[in-house]
């Protein structure tokens, strides 16, 4: 049965939250995003990238930051930034030149489409299989205290301890490594809890995965607004739909700027689902994520989720980082959390070693 967005707060005893720090052992994190672009289009281009959809990024990169490739580090979120920005007041000053082939003019969107596609391509590299059948699909994916994906460990825990319909996941990330970890189980699905989101029959049981800023794999189109869940697969900017035939799907994401706009139903129903989730649930492990306090939405939603719930709650809050500052942004909010393993993969080896979540 579908929890939805009208589940319970009880129906769920332990909250994971994920950060990027819980992928990177598989794939980049977002200060190697951009150093990554720059490296992989600089001639002799790499074989087989997009090159009419990558190179808006670049000309952009070069243009704005001529420093970079002089050893200064810029973040993915700090590239994005400026451009939201100009592209939602229509800014077209701030960025745009003609290309040289075409003669078209090339906008602040035409380089945020450009720098999601790299974010599509770096998400779903080519040494992580992509779907069942791809050689190695099951060493990655399928639950097992070795796997190659650590998503796909934690699952193999929780299901030996009976607690993964206990469980829900919240997640910051566009990468689709804890879904696939979940559909590979043959056991599970994920539920997304969106509502608008057109059906996918289920092919287990359903286990709430709550992306807070979209995924990979979820299908927005500009033409006809229909939204899927596209499972396994991946979509890039300008993609066909085909549900309308046009060249006008997307990814549904939220970007890490300061610039979020959450207006769309889509971003409310995740959004409350989350605050639900994580007051009713009595322990919150968050597994890599930093807590920067420019993350104004995430800093709200933890700090009121904490305070709310039955009366009289007890939560233990457990902090699995490898950064050692990074309990103290979160004792700012939570005095009393815990620090837990120094990776995930360490904390996976703790709770195995104990038979227990920790």
């Amino acid at each position: 049965m579908k929890m939805g967005v009208s589940a319970k707060v009880a129906d769920y005893e332990t909250a994971f939250i994920f950060g990027a720090g819980a992928s990177v052992h598989l794939l980049p994190s977002q200060k190697q995003l951009i150093p990554g672009l720059w490296q992989a289009t600089t001639p002799p281009y790499a074989a087989g990238l997009p090159l009419h959809l990558l190179l808006p990024a670049r000309r952009y990169l070069v243009q704005t930051f001529p420093g970079l490739p002089m050893g200064g580090e810029i973040a993915f979120e700090d590239v994005v930034g400026p451009l939201e920005i100009s592209e939602s007041e229509e800014y077209w000053f701030h960025y745009a030149y003609k290309d040289e082939k075409s003669k078209y003019l090339i906008t602040n969107q035409a380089v945020l489409d450009a720098l999601d596609t790299w974010l599509a391509m770096a998400l779903n590299p080519s040494h992580v299989p992509r779907r069942p059948g791809d050689p190695g699909f099951l060493d990655h994916f399928s639950p097992a205290p070795a796997a190659k994906v650590l998503y796909a460990q934690l699952l193999h825990l929780l299901d030996s301890l009976g607690l993964a319909e206990r469980c829900v996941f919240v997640s910051l990330n566009y990468d689709t490594l804890l879904d696939k970890s979940i559909l590979a189980t043959g056991k599970y699905d994920t539920d997304y809890q969106v509502e608008a989101f057109v059906d996918r029959p289920p092919t287990g049981t359903l286990l709430p995965v709550l992306k807070l800023h979209g995924s990979m794999n979820w299908r927005s189109c500009d033409s006809c607004h229909v939204l899927l869940d596209l499972g396994y697969e991946y979509i890039g900017p300008k993609s066909h739909c085909k549900t309308c035939g046009e060249r006008r799907a997307r990814p549904m994401l939220i970007r890490p700027t300061l610039l979020k706009d959450f207006r769309h139903r889509v971003w409310q129903d995740v959004w409350r689902a989350a605050g639900r989730a994580l007051a009713g649930a009595t322990k919150w492990v968050i597994i890599g994520y930093s807590l920067p306090l420019a993350d104004v939405w995430m800093l709200r939603l933890l700090a009121q989720s904490v305070r709310s719930g039955r009366p009289g709650r007890q939560r233990q809050i457990s902090v699995v980082d490898f950064a050692p500052d990074v309990l103290d942004r979160f004792h700012l909010l939570f005095p009393s959390a815990g620090k837990g393993a120094g990776t995930f993969e360490e904390y996976l080896a703790a709770c195995q070693a104990a038979g227990r979540v920790v």
